[in-house]
């Protein structure tokens, strides 16, 4: 009995081979030397040519005794899991380097985690420089509590440079910060959209308009979220990082005056108010279960219908690395002849976007209602909920991952801020014990127990990962 999902195929194979010799056959010469063209929408002769080609088979006829084609055809083809490996053109560039130099990647990784940090103290003076130029937004969103840079991006730059990484514009970005509304730059490689979702982007002043009316809707609501507290405590700590600013008053032009967050002594009073509307978004909280297994309550902002995300004009989607990524390199390790055990080590990156700055703080004002009242606060760092900043973040962990695999010869990957590579053992832990070379400090409480302390390349002194696996 013929399967109808086979029927199915073998009439759209049909139908593809008569679309694709059709066309050939409009230019064959006939017997008296005349050619078959279109005239006034009618074909002129030539048709009995086509019956010839059907009729030895060089095409698949509709009939579906003629399935059995497909059948045989399936006979000889191969399960997924018998054919090489696909890998992405970078992993195909590590897989043969990797191999070759196999058995010197623990002497390889750790001269290369001393070059980067010689590297890193010899161009200090001009960190310093760069640092002091920034402007003042970008400065705290870099600065560590003792005022020290905690983001090297002319180092980060100039490794890039070393190594042929082809999108320049990343750093200018991180220096000046990540645009939220409007154009976004593309990402190195990304798959162009086939939809039109962010094609057709609204105009700035009608988004200004619509947006206006938004917030008074919502003010008038005045609903108050369950977890106001929690989200009020994060904010707080935030405003002390120097990754937000606020509370503010409010613009002449909204309809219901903001109040402090009295908790709390650096936010007990109203900061000057904003001389005229700008875009503005509202938080509310969204539960989700950690990697310990607890509910974690996470500070969200409405984006999409504030109509931030409508102003977005990118043509492409973000690379994502899923498990069939790793599968596929530890089927690549077994069709290379690597019988050992293999290893995944995996990293959360703490904080993740919360540490690049944004271009323009104006466009990032967000209401925490309260008891109390609206409370407003406005952003010098990426958020969690603007789409830009999904774009902006996964465009500086594709340079980490690439930088891993440059420097470290350790094929990384990354799903947005989960960082993990599968490697033989031991390279597997040796390339857990330098990927800090990209830049990033695992948290000690974590790292306890893990045998001796590696040297760390402070490229993102501060940053901090969460091994998971």
């Amino acid at each position: 009995m013929l399967c109808p999902l086979s029927i199915s195929r073998a009439y759209f194979f049909s139908v593809g081979l008569v679309v694709l010799v059709f066309p050939l056959v409009c230019c064959f010469p006939g017997p008296a030397g005349a050619l078959v063209y279109w005239s006034s929408g009618l074909l002129v002769p030539r048709l009995p040519l086509l019956l010839v080609l059907w009729s030895h088979g060089l095409l698949v006829p509709w009939s579906a005794g003629h399935v059995c084609l497909h059948w045989a055809a399936a006979e000889f083809a191969l399960h997924s899991d018998q054919t090489r490996p696909l890998l992405e053109p970078g992993l195909d560039q590590w897989l043969p380097l990797w191999k070759h130099w196999k058995p010197y990647l623990a002497e390889i990784r750790k001269g290369v985690a001393a070059d980067v940090r010689t590297l890193v103290e010899e161009m200090q003076p001009e960190v310093d420089a760069w640092f002091q130029n920034l402007e003042p937004h970008v400065k705290l969103a870099y600065g560590s509590k003792t005022g020290t840079c905690t983001v090297k991006v002319p180092v980060i730059a100039k490794i890039a440079k070393m190594f042929g990484w082809q999108d320049d514009s990343l750093f200018q970005e991180m220096s000046s910060g990540f645009p939220l509304l409007g154009h976004i730059n593309p990402g190195l490689g990304w798959r162009l959209r086939h939809d039109e979702r962010y094609s057709d982007p609204v105009d700035l002043e009608t988004f200004q308009a619509d947006n206006f009316q938004y917030v008074q809707k919502k003010l008038k609501q005045a609903r108050v979220d369950p977890f106001w507290q929690t989200m009020a405590e994060e904010i707080a700590a935030d405003v002390k990082a120097g990754r937000m600013e606020g509370p503010f008053a409010v613009p002449s032009s909204w309809s219901k005056e903001t109040v402090a967050l009295p908790d709390y002594t650096h936010t007990a009073e109203l900061l000057p108010a904003p001389s005229c509307h700008e875009h503005t978004c509202f938080a509310f909280s969204v539960q989700q279960v950690g990697s310990d297994g607890r509910r974690k309550v996470r500070r969200a902002e409405d984006w999409r219908r504030s109509g931030g995300n409508k102003t977005v004009n990118v043509p492409d989607t973000p690379a994502y690395h899923s498990i069939e990524a790793f599968i596929a390199v530890i089927r690549a390790l077994r069709h290379l002849g690597e019988e050992g055990a293999i290893a995944t080590w995996g990293l959360d990156h703490e904080s993740a976007y919360r540490q690049l700055p944004v271009l323009r703080p104006a466009d990032t004002y967000v209401v925490l209602q309260t008891p109390r009242g609206p409370t407003l606060w406005r952003h010098r760092v990426l958020m969690f909920g603007s789409v830009a900043s999904v774009w902006g973040y996964c465009r500086v962990a594709d340079w980490m991952a690439w930088a891993s695999r440059c420097l470290l010869l350790t094929p990384a990957l990354h799903f947005v801020d989960d960082f993990g590579a599968p490697e033989t053992c031991p390279e597997a832990d040796t390339s857990f014990q330098y990927v800090q070379i990209r830049g990033c400090n695992p948290k000690r409480d974590l790292e306890r127990g893990r045998g001796p302390t590696h040297p760390r390349i402070m490229l993102f002194a501060g940053t901090t990962f969460n091994p998971i696996i």
